[in-house]
């Protein structure tokens, strides 16, 4: 068996196979192969030969490891392509990956023109990727690709909004937004590095972190309520309790949530040095990651 299966092995036993002696390794890779009903699984050593084995498999939530990105992976995201779930892997060689993530085989690739891929968003049957000075789309399904210049570079994210998808590229000093049809354009202030976006009364607002942090609507780019707290890191959205707020990671390595509708600070801040962050909900609660 190749490498990949002791690399498995070692995932689903929590590292203990790879601490195991080279004899009980090799005992346990061949009863595991026996199991997975191989046709010529490897022997160990010592005269006995194993021709069969069942039992229980392993936890449904291990998965094979993807072994085969080129260089290291540098960027992953994860949506629909096409209607199919997938993750699209990118790394430091510049090649982009897109998996299926029901089966995890892989269903394309691509190399740009990239240094390390930086960020990677998903949308319909694009992928829309950046390095430190482009930013790039692959249509997997046609192989099509794209190249623009955009000198720092720092993350895209998608948003659908109204049934029209927009790109929103953070940047060294600004944030810009663009529609399927029309130009980019800037919202926010000079030095605003990252934004997120959500949904807040029917409308799709966008929070903008820099300086401060600012709420904007994506449509037409107008300001919604004041500047929110000092100098931001990182920003993320989320619901809580069924009122939109927005995590704020400051410079002062504090994380403070405010109200999207009344602008006020909701709870007390944490104390936390955060670059970056991510919110989720896990059994109907939103959780900041």
């Amino acid at each position: 068996m190749p490498d990949l299966h002791h690399e498995w092995l070692d995932r689903c036993s929590g590292g203990r196979f790879a601490a195991a002696d080279p004899e009980t390794r090799a005992w346990v890779a061949a009863v595991h192969a026996a199991r997975l009903g191989a046709v010529r699984p490897e022997q160990p050593d010592g005269g006995w030969r194993i021709v069969w084995a069942g039992g229980i498999q392993e936890n449904r939530h291990v998965r094979a490891p993807w072994n085969n990105q080129t260089g290291a992976v540098t960027a992953v995201s994860a949506g629909l392509l096409g209607g199919v779930p997938v993750a699209v892997t990118g790394s430091d060689h510049g090649v982009l990956r897109a998996w299926d993530l029901r089966t995890g085989l892989p269903l394309g690739e691509q190399r740009v023109d990239a240094h390390d891929i930086g960020s990677i968003a998903v949308m319909d049957e694009v992928v829309v990727a950046t390095d430190w000075a482009h930013l790039f789309t692959w249509r997997p399904r046609t192989g099509e690709t794209t190249r623009e210049r955009h000198w720092g570079v720092g993350k895209a994210t998608t948003v659908r909004d109204a049934g029209t998808w927009h790109v929103l590229l953070g940047q060294q000093g600004r944030v810009r937004i663009r529609g399927p049809r029309g130009p980019w354009r800037r919202i926010g202030h000079p030095g605003d590095t990252s934004a997120a976006t959500i949904r807040v009364d029917g409308r799709r607002r966008v929070v903008v972190g820099g300086e401060t942090t600012r709420v904007y609507d994506l449509r037409t780019g107008e300001p919604c309520g004041g500047p929110m707290g000092g100098p931001t890191r990182a920003v993320a959205t989320a619901h809580v309790s069924g009122r939109p707020v927005a995590v704020v990671a400051g410079h002062d390595d504090t994380v403070r949530l405010w109200d999207l509708r009344t602008g006020a600070p909701r709870g007390r801040p944490r104390r936390a040095p955060l670059t970056t962050l991510a919110t989720a909900e896990v059994d109907g609660r939103a959780v900041a990651v």
